[in-house]
């Protein structure tokens, strides 16, 4: 797996499409910023991205067309939902593409695909909030919440970026079965 990792980018989702050409093939590429200046979801919301938290895109080519796009982004929350429970945190899923925490929204997940090169790039982007604070939550839109505000402890990103699932070819082949 290739990993790419920036300071700061507009938004992870955006420069993977950008930098598509520069990707492997054959196997998934990992984008992890420490901040986004542009991050966004769903529709283009804007996701607020301060420094400590996890803003990470997966990119993967498939030679074809999944059966079930449509299922990509709710096997990712599937996985970071069970992935959150080794750390005690019991998130509940907002099809398609949220996990919330008491009703406050803890991650989102967006999902874009392209063709590139008669591939079908699937670009799944994770914002994780991980050591915000209940005053940059409460600067958000929505009610918000950290794994440091459920847990009462600060988190090392490098070792959460480390053990963070792989979701993208693990949903794919899910979707092909």
């Amino acid at each position: 797996m290739k990993k790419v990792y920036l300071p700061s980018v507009d938004s992870t989702n955006l420069y993977a499409k950008r930098q598509l050409a520069d990707f492997p093939k054959d196997s998934l590429t990992m984008i992890v910023a420490e901040t986004q200046t542009h991050g966004r979801g769903q529709f283009e919301k804007r996701w607020i991205s301060p420094k400590g938290n996890l803003y990470v895109t997966f990119v993967s080519f498939l030679p074809g067309y999944p059966a079930d796009m449509t299922q990509i982004p709710l096997k990712t929350a599937r996985q970071i939902q069970e992935w959150l429970f080794m750390y005690g945190i019991t998130a509940k899923i907002k099809w398609p593409n949220d996990l919330l925490v008491n009703h406050k929204k803890i991650a989102g997940i967006l999902c874009e695909t392209l063709v590139h090169e008669n591939r079908l790039a699937v670009i799944l982007g994770v914002g994780l909030n991980v050591n915000m604070t209940e005053q940059e939550a409460s600067q958000i839109e929505q009610p918000a919440t950290s794994l440091r505000m459920e847990t009462g402890r600060l988190f090392d990103l490098n070792t959460l970026i480390e053990q963070f699932p792989r979701p993208v070819d693990d949903a794919i082949d899910q979707c092909q079965e």
